[in-house]
């Protein structure tokens, strides 16, 4: 797991385990900005935070807080996404192959 906070503008805070590389930029306020808007259109209130599931099994998380006035952006980096997590994205996309292909 590798975890990173960083502020308004982009600046490192503090960080800790095992960086995945020095361009490593995992927060994205445009991805934070979306899961807002959408969140928003479907009544569902404000989101806790973003999270997406890359290749290799990893899960990125992104929150933003405010402390004492200021943004605060954290980045968390998981080794692998949660097993249940993984097997209710892989049967959803069965369930979609058989019915729009008629196999699976």
């Amino acid at each position: 797991m590798f975890i990173q906070a960083s502020n308004d503008e982009g600046l490192v805070m503090t960080e800790v385990g095992e960086s995945p590389g020095d361009d490593f930029a995992p927060y994205s306020t445009s991805v934070m900005e979306s899961s807002q808007k959408m969140s928003e259109i479907a009544g569902f209130g404000d989101p806790i935070c973003s999270a997406l599931v890359l290749k290799g099994g990893r899960m990125l998380i992104m929150h933003e807080a405010r402390i004492d006035g200021q943004s605060v952006y954290l980045s968390i980096l998981c080794s692998r996404v949660p097993a249940g997590v993984q097997a209710l994205i892989k049967k959803i996309v069965e369930c979609l192959t058989r019915a729009m292909t008629g196999h699976a």
